[in-house]
């Protein structure tokens, strides 16, 4: 029982960091139709779950550099 609980959460935690990375996958396709406010929105959330993404940070600042 104890190996079950322990299998369950790391495929739960694994399958969390995956979501997280969506947000910027999101951002680079909405930025890529430049549709900048969604974009923007979805960059500020992939900063939310991982800080060290460099990428959606330089991302923003081409939002901010274009308006």
């Amino acid at each position: 029982m104890k190996i079950f609980k322990i299998a369950l959460i790391l495929i739960l935690q694994s399958s969390y960091l995956f979501a997280s990375t969506d947000y910027f996958n999101e951002g680079l396709m909405l930025y890529e139709k430049e549709e900048f406010k969604k974009a923007k929105f979805k960059f500020e959330q992939d900063i939310v779950f991982n800080p060290k993404n460099e990428n959606s940070y330089l991302f923003l600042a081409k939002i901010y550099n274009y308006k």
